[in-house]
């Protein structure tokens, strides 16, 4: 039997709140998806004469972003609240909380780079919220 994880029952809250002292959550509405963190480590090349093949040493972890695609709710106090972060270009506290029994947190704080609408015949009206990573990407348990 596998252990995968379902996919009902994520949750993404954001808060200008300190993270450590209780902070007012607010859960983001009718997410559909998200993508990331897509985290790297940058590498510096350090290859001299003396070398005979190239040489790396690793460089400063870049935790990247996270995308999230949701339906677009105006009324959804969470996304407002992501909408005003960008407007006043806002850093915020982001967690995202997974549906496994120990409900796996990921904890970052991040800029809503951008927030993105689309719509077409026949069809809801979606949006796209992205989160550019500042710092490191905590995992814990709720």
């Amino acid at each position: 039997m596998s252990d995968a994880l379902r996919t009902q029952g994520i949750k993404l809250e954001f808060t200008t709140d300190d993270p450590e002292s209780s902070p007012n959550w607010l859960e983001i509405g009718e997410i559909t998806s998200f993508d990331g963190p897509n985290s790297q480590t940058n590498e510096i090349e350090v290859t001299h004469f003396g070398s005979t093949h190239v040489e790396k040493i690793p460089g400063l972890h870049d935790s990247g972003e996270v995308s999230f695609d949701l339906n677009l709710v105006p009324s959804d106090a969470g996304q407002t609240a992501l909408r005003e972060a960008q407007d006043d270009a806002a850093m915020g506290h982001f967690k995202v909380t997974l549906t496994d029994a120990a409900k796996t947190t990921l904890q970052f704080e991040g800029l809503v780079s951008e927030f993105s609408i689309s719509a077409s015949t026949d069809d809801r009206i979606t949006g796209t919220i992205t989160i550019a990573i500042s710092g490191k990407v905590e995992w814990g348990e709720a």
